[in-house]
């Protein structure tokens, strides 16, 4: 419980997170990223999915080509804005 209330006081205080860019199959990846408010919002964190997502490309020397992007605001996260981006490289 400890842990929770920690990451939530974390979240709330205003910052930015990511997931990494992580693999969800043979050739699809995704990226789950959050910004408050006080950073950017969903401005901010659809700008971290791409840039993440364009580095992972590059390191591969392709491009990228989205599957799904999805802004969200979860009522949990008190302003909190999230986007989950799927691609591949190409």
């Amino acid at each position: 419980m400890k842990i929770v209330l920690v990451l939530a006081v974390a979240i709330l205080a205003g910052c930015a997170t990511s997931s990494g860019v992580l693999k969800s199959g043979p050739d699809t990846f995704t990226v789950n990223t959050s910004a408050s408010p006080g950073h950017g919002g969903t401005a901010s964190a659809k700008k971290s999915a791409y840039d993440e997502a364009n580095q992972e490309c590059a390191k591969q020397q392709k491009t990228i080509n989205v599957v799904e992007e999805r802004a969200s605001t979860p009522s949990w996260t008190d302003g909190m804005h999230a986007v989950d981006l799927v691609f591949k490289c190409q």
